[in-house]
């Protein structure tokens, strides 16, 4: 199973601090939150279980064409 190493969030992380998520609106106050704790992030983002995750089927369409 594919799996992120802890330094990749840690890279993802210190890249979105720095060039932050949109140029089109203010910075979010949640990159301030994330710059404020960067390792609980990082454990909170880490998937845990997904071993034992029943995966569905995709979904073809999200809403219904009208017909």
């Amino acid at each position: 199973m594919l799996s992120l190493k802890t330094a990749s969030y840690e890279w993802a992380i210190t890249h979105l601090l720095e060039k932050s998520d949109t140029d089109l609106f203010p910075k979010p106050f949640e990159l301030d939150a994330i710059a404020s704790y960067p390792e609980d992030i990082v454990k909170a983002v880490q998937p845990t279980d997904i071993e034992s995750y029943s995966w569905s089927k995709g979904r073809r369409a999200l809403i219904p064409k009208g017909g």
